[in-house]
């Protein structure tokens, strides 16, 4: 057998592979499995983590937000003009 095919069989081999398989299935599904996300280096990592980030702080944002609203609804708005300054810049 030549060597151009040991190194075809070996990457089919690798390929149809349970890890590579089970890698597959997650980023059909648009995520990435847990030895991806290992990978820090990987730019599709990153991307997929920092948009979480952003997902994440925008989440938190919101219900500091809707708790600034409760709480000038209850105690008075001009008491938290200044707060809700940070939420629109």
């Amino acid at each position: 057998m030549s060597e151009r095919k040991k190194r075809e069989k070996r990457m089919k081999k690798i390929w149809n592979g349970t890890k590579l398989q089970n890698i597959k299935k997650y980023l059909a599904r648009g995520k990435l499995s847990g030895y991806c996300l290992k990978s820090r280096s990987c730019p599709i990592v990153q991307k997929y983590l920092y948009e979480h980030k952003l997902i994440l702080i925008e989440k938190i944002k919101l219900k500091l937000f809707n708790s600034l609203l409760a709480m000038s609804r209850k105690f008075g708005l001009q008491r938290f003009k200044k707060y809700f300054l940070i939420f629109v810049r």
